[in-house]
């Protein structure tokens, strides 16, 4: 069998900077003519065993020609496991692309790091840095994204150019936002896959070889295409008077058969954007699925993401007894399982209404829409009370949590820094994000087309790394083959010196959340919660950085190496840090920095 380098084949190509430059995660060092402006992976998520393209766009601003060495290092935390080193020559004023096909282990749900060094003699010119998954399943790590637009005036270059940026975050599903025709009729009768448009609900325009075009970019970079669904959403006659079926419908009130009662969203509109439906009546779940088997099936969809609008008491036709929810969405999601055991499943549980029904329930992922939790602290709550709900500890947790909804900005911007703090408290506390999508998108409202606030150049620039890391420790903070990883935070042995430290999110202190895996390693994560208020809907200055943390701390193994991962250099590279052990076991060492999140991971055997 030839060995892991011999696998490796370096190749090095003319050519024009890659469509994922404007997310590159790229450091010049000095002033130095060299720059690695982009590098990616060829997936989202790679099969372990397969093979993996890593693509590099390397610049040479300078007057003279660059020699040197192209050096990649992969690395499983802070272990390097693979290097690749060529030579390289760059002409001046020009560019080159560089790919290498790498043999991908067997080993399935692990996430490496990718460093690429561009090395002149004994000086690197320039550094860039992404991750990759290794994953048989998008199950385990769901990096979760979204699309919204079909229009027939999106072009092939334009697909492909935000499919490359969707890829470049490592996303592992697109959740495809009101693709339909109407919520109960996705598509129009006779539709036989071919050309054709239609509106949404909203007055959109959907062009069938545009969603079909969309549809197969995610899937051929390792992505779930999901079709968003509502489980009860119908729409109304042609003469606006209730929804086409009414026995089917679900009423405000008991013992109604009127149309006028009939339960709709908003409730009590002239003209309601859609009906709602009984969930738990056969004929009209059957209908629903019927429609959705057909048009998902033609437009090539792996799955679907069931959407409801929350708890409320409703009625069956002319009964008496509300309709009971816990049991009428847990059962609907069941029975879209049994019509097809091998389709994707993601069910919306608003507000966490029904986490120990839905946790439980036959979706792959547990999926929730943050309302009424406003604070770091409340977002790990929701994560862990999830993973408490659930009977399998290994199932995910994502959560739709929208960053400044509640006071949009007036000047138009995301925050920043409330982004950035808001993906470390869930990436942290082992949770996933939806938020992402449209190539450089970011949600901050539940109606996903909505585009009143935009993310700056500054926060595109930052995700890429964010998501990095969260790749890279996916092992320790999420998911680990090897063993479970487990939530030790409340008993966890860490103190500092010169820092205020704290285990419940508090302003004015840096917030920790440990995590363990037996025998294997223990990870800690901190996250600056100084000069900032401690609720993550709230738009953000950035936290104080924090200088030369000096910590002491009781790892539950026998420590072999320390090593913090942050985002906020653009890298997310292991920096290895010394570290002094006493007799009682603790180690103590000092980590020179920390922005808004470093990740501590420490690697050992059991003591």
């Amino acid at each position: 069998m030839a060995s892991a380098t011999e696998r490796s084949r370096g190749r090095v190509v003319s050519g024009v900077v890659l469509a994922v430059v404007a997310w590159s995660s790229l450091v010049a060092y000095g002033q130095s003519d060299m720059a690695i402006a982009s590098l990616a992976t060829d997936r989202g998520r790679h099969e372990p065993g397969g093979v993996a393209v890593i693509t590099a766009s390397v610049i040479n601003r300078g007057n003279q020609d660059f020699d040197g060495q192209f050096v990649v290092t992969w690395r499983r935390l802070g272990v390097e496991c693979h290097r690749v080193d060529q030579a390289v020559h760059v002409a001046a004023k020009q560019s080159k692309t560089i790919t290498i096909d790498w043999m991908i282990p067997a080993d399935d749900f692990v996430g490496y790091g990718i460093d690429a060094d561009l090395v002149a003699g004994d000086a690197v010119a320039a550094k860039a840095s992404t991750a990759l998954d290794a994953s048989s399943s998008w199950r385990r790590f769901p990096r979760y994204g979204f699309v919204t637009d079909y229009d027939a005036r999106l072009t092939q270059n334009e697909i492909i150019t935000r499919t490359a940026l969707m890829t470049r975050l490592h996303l592992s599903a697109i959740q495809f936002y009101d693709w339909m025709e109407a919520h109960d009729e996705p598509v129009p009768r006779g539709f036989d896959g071919g050309d054709d448009r239609w509106r949404d609900w909203a007055g959109r325009e959907i062009d069938s070889r545009v969603l079909m075009q969309r549809i197969g970019s995610v899937r051929a970079h390792g992505m779930h295409a999901m079709a968003y669904a509502l489980v009860y959403g119908a729409a109304a006659r042609p003469d606006g008077q209730g929804p086409r079926r009414p026995e089917w419908a679900a009423y405000r009130k008991p013992n109604q058969t009127a149309a006028a009662t009939v339960s709709a969203h908003p409730e009590n509109a002239e003209q309601p954007i859609l009906h709602v439906m009984d969930m738990s009546n056969q004929a009209w779940r059957d209908h629903l699925l019927d429609r959705l088997d057909t048009s998902t099936k033609l437009l090539g969809f792996d799955g679907l993401h069931l959407d409801y609008l929350g708890p409320r008491k409703r009625y069956p036709r002319g009964g008496d007894i509300a309709i009971d929810e816990k049991a009428a969405l847990p059962a609907f999601v069941a029975a879209t399982r049994t019509r097809n055991p091998e389709r994707q499943l993601a069910v919306n549980d608003v507000a966490g209404h029904l986490c120990r029904e839905l946790a439980n329930s036959e979706a792959d992922i547990y999926y929730t829409e943050v309302w009424g939790r406003e604070t770091y602290q409340a977002l790990r709550d929701t994560i862990l009370d999830a993973k408490k709900a659930s009977s399998s500890p290994d199932r995910a947790v994502v959560l739709a949590a929208y960053v400044q909804k509640r006071e949009p900005p007036a000047e138009g911007w995301i925050s920043d820094a409330a982004a950035r703090l808001l993906d470390a408290a869930i990436f942290a506390n082992g949770g996933y994000h939806l938020e992402m999508g449209e190539g450089d998108e970011m949600l901050t409202n539940e109606y996903f087309p909505n585009r009143n606030l935009r993310i700056r150049p500054s926060l595109r620039e930052s995700m890429p790394s964010y998501y990095d890391v969260l790749v890279r420790c996916q092992n320790a903070l999420s998911f680990a083959p090897y063993g479970q990883v487990v939530d030790r935070t409340p008993e966890a042995d860490i103190s500092s010196p010169s820092h205020k430290l704290n285990k419940n999110a508090q302003s004015e202190s840096i917030w920790t959340v440990a995590k363990s895996v037996a025998g294997h390693h223990d990870a800690v994560s901190l996250i600056n919660l100084n000069g900032v208020d401690a609720e993550w809907r709230n738009a953000s200055d950035p936290p104080i950085t924090q200088q030369h943390v000096s910590l002491r701390y009781r790892p539950t193994l026998t420590v072999k190496s320390v090593a913090a991962f942050t985002p906020d250099d653009g890298l997310g590279r292991p920096l290895s840090l010394p570290f002094e052990t006493a007799t009682d076991g603790s180690i103590t060492f000092v980590l020179p920095r920390l922005e808004y999140w470093t990740v501590l991971v420490f690697e050992g055997s059991s003591p």
